[in-house]
């Protein structure tokens, strides 16, 4: 949800509660000081509920947003990187202690948190900045020799005692014609494919051929959990402050926004003649209909 949706959420929910408890105690002949204080009371009351609760939904929303937006650029930036190179990445993820010792992606050859060890590594890693700052050397433990990176058909893959793990990541969704390349490396070991995307036709074909494919959202929140995501992206898109600043003017004084103030300065206008106190319908009546006039000459298409 949008500041402005939720701005005007609850300046309507306050002002049509104000504008009703106002007219119902001044038919009852209380005194406009008093009507006035007991409607903003109230409208106050009524507000406070709608604010939580749509303060707890554009919380979710902002966050679904925010991890959107950070999951394309991860995607971006696999793709833009050497298939070499996300094959490091990877490799440096799955001998992570906690990785091996979770096994979230069900390696047969899953070890126990007591063998789960590797040397500390080396000055400025824990730091991580970047995906290169993520791959770290290979050094001889006992974790670093049984994953190895080999290239494959022309393929990188990450090779475990009992698993051949294949990261490609393009700007399109994987076909069939990857998923084919894979089906031909001949090996007794399970195959996994990392991608950005997968097509309905690669999928099918995959699980034809007990591949198993991991893609999108998945590995995002795979490198999520195990706080692996890069704090800084090489290939960030940025949009102008002019941009955005031309889009939100749009936002606000759009053409469009005309038929919905017209709409309401009309009701409130037809609802003033059958209320005893039509004076403050005609005002905020008055007052929409000349936002919308204003709007549909001057506003953006």
């Amino acid at each position: 949800m949008k500041k402005s949706a939720f701005i005007s959420d609850l300046l309507f929910a306050f002002f049509s509660t104000f504008i009703v408890t106002l007219c119902l105690l001044r038919y009852l002949r209380l005194t406009l000081p008093a009507s006035l204080l007991f409607a903003a009371a109230l409208g106050v009351l009524v507000s406070a509920p709608v604010y939580l609760l749509l303060d707890k939904k554009r919380t979710k929303a902002k966050r679904k947003q925010k991890e959107d937006a950070e999951s394309q650029k991860l995607f971006l930036q696999l793709a833009l990187s050497s298939d070499k190179r996300n094959a490091e990445y990877f490799r440096a993820l799955f001998t992570l202690p906690e990785f091996v010792s979770k096994n979230p992606l069900h390696f047969p050859e899953a070890k126990t948190p007591a063998q789960a060890t590797r040397l500390p590594p080396p000055s400025g890693v824990g730091q991580c900045l970047s995906i290169e700052d993520r791959i770290e050397k290979p050094r001889e433990n006992e974790i670093g020799k049984e994953y190895k990176l080999r290239t494959i058909s022309g393929l990188y893959a990450i090779e475990t005692p009992s698993a051949l793990v294949f990261p490609v990541f393009t700007m399109r969704p994987a076909d069939g014609d990857l998923i084919a390349e894979i089906i031909r490396v001949s090996t007794k070991k399970k195959k996994f494919l990392f991608c950005s995307d997968l097509s309905p036709e690669a999928k099918k074909l995959a699980e034809s051929f007990c591949i198993q494919t991991e893609a999108g959202g998945k590995i995002y929140s795979l490198l999520k959990d195990f706080s692996f995501l890069p704090e800084h992206y090489e290939y960030e898109p940025t949009a102008a402050p002019a941009a955005k600043m031309e889009r939100k003017k749009r936002l606000w004084f759009g053409k469009n926004n005309a038929r919905a103030f017209f709409v309401g300065g009309v009701m409130l206008l037809l609802t003033s003649l059958i209320t005893p106190f039509p004076l403050y319908y005609l005002i905020f009546g008055g007052i929409l209909l000349s936002s919308a006039v204003l709007v549909r000459i001057f506003g953006y298409r």
